[in-house]
């Protein structure tokens, strides 16, 4: 039977500030793909604007028949894939950010704006109450011997 000094003890020895950054990292794929999705699915910035249409409606038919997802005219941001396949994420003691390295990166925010990046509300929700918070127990499980429900 644990005392409860011991317990508190083992509470001491809880470094959350200093744990998030590694729970961000291994969660990396999982960032990156929710802003993928919120893009290509709903062609939606972080802040939950819909990208701006195309000006052009040949164009935005040949592009609806291929993904009509986020709706006729709304762009996806992926014509061949590599520039969100190109995605990485940057953790710091902050917070992250999500950035590609493809070439078209500069030329789609200054159409589209920075706002391409990030996760909505709703998926900073999902992600929140899904791989990091089961980040967030591990580590708090593993640290005290504490189990969650």
């Amino acid at each position: 039977m644990t005392t409860i000094a011991g317990m508190f003890r083992k509470f001491e020895n809880l470094n959350l500030k200093g744990q998030v950054p590694e729970i961000l990292n291994d969660t990396k794929r999982t960032i990156i793909d929710l802003n993928r999705s919120q893009l290509y699915q709903f062609g939606m910035r972080s802040d939950g604007i819909k990208l701006r249409e195309y000006k052009s409606r040949t164009y935005a038919a040949k592009k609806n028949a291929i993904n009509p997802q986020p709706g006729f005219g709304i762009p996806d941001l992926s014509s061949t894939g590599r520039f969100q396949s190109q995605f990485v994420v940057d953790v710091d003691s902050s917070g992250f950010s999500i950035s590609s390295k493809d070439q078209k990166s500069a030329r789609l925010v200054k159409l589209y704006g920075e706002k391409i990046y990030g996760l909505t509300k709703d998926n900073r929700k999902v992600y929140a109450l899904g791989v990091f918070y089961t980040g967030v127990k591990e580590y708090v499980t593993l640290v005290t011997g504490l189990g969650f429900m």
